[in-house]
Order: structure tokens, then C-alpha cells, then sequence
């Protein structure tokens, strides 16, 4: 069988250097992997390009199969899923959301503003005061208002996750969109960077094992 030569890493021990070849096979099998040739192909429904209806009574949304892509739309106030093909262009996408370290994020008619407080998601007025849950349920590796980033690593066996922060306000202000990052079945990977007298673990999460479940709430 055909062989490529490829270094994929080295380590240096006493002067003796290790290196690793894969072969074509190897590479071939990993080149399958890639999202271009997984995308529609093997698994549906990477991306589903939520967003909001103009008026705020629901949401549009993208599903694919073997035929192509269809668009959906959910009423909020029947609970139906219906073809959204005529919709008009021009909603309010969900995005990442406001991903800011402050963890807060105003609606857009000023009148409320949602934060992370204990890994669960609250609004408070425009003073700053009368707080109010939307969830209660939150805690570490199950946070609300949350999502985990690729390549993300965390430092130390029980390190901290960097804070990550992600809403999504209706146009009119009166509904609000977050995950749930749930990594509480996740896999942990741990690798080390450093000399060996000096040697830092860094771990992070398998991607596909980090779920995220889409929460909305009427505020």
C-alpha cells in the first residue's frame, strides 16, 4: 500500500525525536470528515438559518433532505409548523446573539435587558432592578444563554470555560431566544503544551458532544 510521510508532531526526549506517518488511507478517511463532504450528503440539517417573522408571531426556518432545502415557519400563538416559501425577505436573522464578556444584552426597544446570573438566564428593567428568572434549572456544563466555541480549551483539569454569552430579541422586544449548552455527557480531551518541567493540560470538549437545545420565552 501506497505510503505518505507526514510529521504530525514531535517530540523532543533526551535528543531522540519521534515522528508519525499516516497513509493514504489515513488521510483519505480524515478528508471525508470535512463539513463540504458531510453537508447534505451524510448529515442534514447543519444549518437551519432561524429567524424572526417581521411582525414577532413566530419564526422561519431552514430543513434540508436528499430533494434540497425547504424553509418552515412556526406560528407561536397555534404551535403550527407551516411551508414559509412566500415569506417575505428582510427578517430579523438569528445570529450568534450579543456575545459580549458582560454578559447583558438590551432589547431592542430599551425597556429590558437579559443577563447570566449562576448559569441561568434573567431579564430586568430599564433601571436596572426588578430581576426575573426565565430559568432556574441552570448549572456548570448546563448553562442557559450560552454556547461552546470551537477550539475552545480550558486550563486545568477543573478549569472555567471563558464565559460566552448569546440572545436573540424578538423585533418587537416581547420574545427572546437562547441555547442551552449542554456538556454534561460531553467527552473531555486533555492535551499538554509546555516543557516537560513546566507542562500545562489543556482540555476541551469533543464538538459534537457539546448539545444545544433552542429556548424561547415570551417576556
Amino acid at each position: 500500500m501506497k505510503k505518505i510521510a507526514a510529521l504530525l508532531f514531535g517530540v523532543s526526549v533526551a535528543g531522540i525525536s519521534f515522528a508519525q506517518s499516516i497513509t493514504l488511507e489515513d488521510y483519505n478517511r480524515a478528508v471525508s470528515y470535512f463539513r463540504n463532504n458531510l453537508a447534505q450528503k451524510t448529515i442534514w440539517n447543519i444549518s437551519t438559518s432561524p429567524s424572526w417573522l417581521r411582525d414577532s408571531s413566530g419564526f422561519t426556518y431552514s430543513v434540508q433532505d436528499a430533494k434540497g432545502s425547504h424553509r418552515k415557519k412556526y406560528d407561536f400563538k397555534t404551535g403550527a409548523i407551516s411551508d414559509a416559501a412566500d415569506e417575505p425577505a428582510g427578517q430579523r436573522q438569528w445570529t450568534g446573539g450579543n456575545r459580549r464578556r458582560n454578559e447583558e444584552s438590551a432589547s431592542p426597544d430599551k425597556s429590558q435587558t437579559a443577563f447570566v446570573k449562576d448559569y441561568n438566564l434573567f431579564i430586568k428593567n430599564a433601571q436596572g432592578n426588578n430581576e426575573r428568572p426565565l430559568s432556574k434549572d441552570g448549572a456548570r456544563n448546563y448553562e442557559y444563554a450560552s454556547y461552546y466555541g470551537w477550539g475552545e480549551l480550558i486550563e486545568g483539569e477543573n478549569g472555567e470555560r471563558t464565559p460566552h454569552f448569546s440572545v436573540n430579541w424578538s423585533p418587537d422586544s416581547k420574545w427572546l431566544q437562547a441555547y442551552i449548552c449542554d456538556l454534561r455527557s460531553g467527552k473531555k480531551c486533555t492535551c499538554s503544551t509546555g516543557a516537560s518541567t513546566a507542562c500545562t493540560n489543556l482540555n476541551y470538549y469533543l464538538i459534537t458532544a457539546a448539545r444545544r437545545a433552542i429556548q424561547i420565552w415570551y417576556t
